[in-house]
């Protein structure tokens, strides 16, 4: 064999390595993987900011999620109560929350205004449900709910102190009403 050809072969041979390289590394890439398993996977943007943060405690997983400024906007995590969903507003306020609460009344959804003061709430008791809505103050200014023996709705004035209450109770229906003073004027 002249040495032209044992050139060829071998410039042949290396061509070939060098193909089978690249169709290796491009054959790995493109490989899926079944299972991935890690305590935490932080995705982040082209310059390093957060924005997925997957994650395990002792708790249970939570998954969280930030907008541009790095802020954690929503999130749902697990508990040793259930779970927990929530949603932030501008510069991390919350507006949102669905939770499962302690003992055995379910959960609640909670509506929160600018002021990061609850202003709706929806939740469970051993009776049924109850609606929340709040005014200025820490104060229901009109709630519906289920008694022992029946339904109940009443608003309240921003004084704090007069009242419209209608509610079925052990003895039968009833108005309540309340004025200014808090003093109870009962309509049988």
């Amino acid at each position: 064999m002249n040495t032209k050809k044992k050139f060829a072969y071998i410039a042949l041979g290396g061509i070939l390595v060098v193909v089978g390289m690249l169709a290796t590394s491009l054959t790995t890439r493109m490989n899926r993987y079944g299972l991935i398993e890690c305590t935490a996977l932080r995705v982040v943007d082209k310059t390093g900011n957060r924005q997925i943060l997957l994650s395990a405690s002792d708790q249970g997983g939570q998954l969280r999620i930030y907008n541009k400024d790095n802020v954690s906007s929503a999130a749902l995590s697990a508990n040793k109560k259930g779970g927990l969903f929530y949603i932030n507003g501008e510069y991390g306020k919350l507006k949102i929350v669905l939770s499962v609460v302690e003992g055995k009344n379910g959960g609640i959804l909670s509506v929160f205004g600018k002021d990061g003061k609850s202003k709706i709430t929806l939740s469970t008791n051993d009776n049924g449900g109850i609606i929340g809505v709040f005014g200025k103050g820490d104060d229901a200014k009109t709630v519906i709910s289920i008694g022992e023996h029946g339904g109940r709705v009443y608003a309240r004035g921003n004084d704090g102190k007069s009242m419209a209450q209608l509610g079925v109770y052990e003895n039968g229906g009833h108005v309540i009403n309340t004025d200014k003073h808090g003093d109870t004027i009962r309509s049988p």
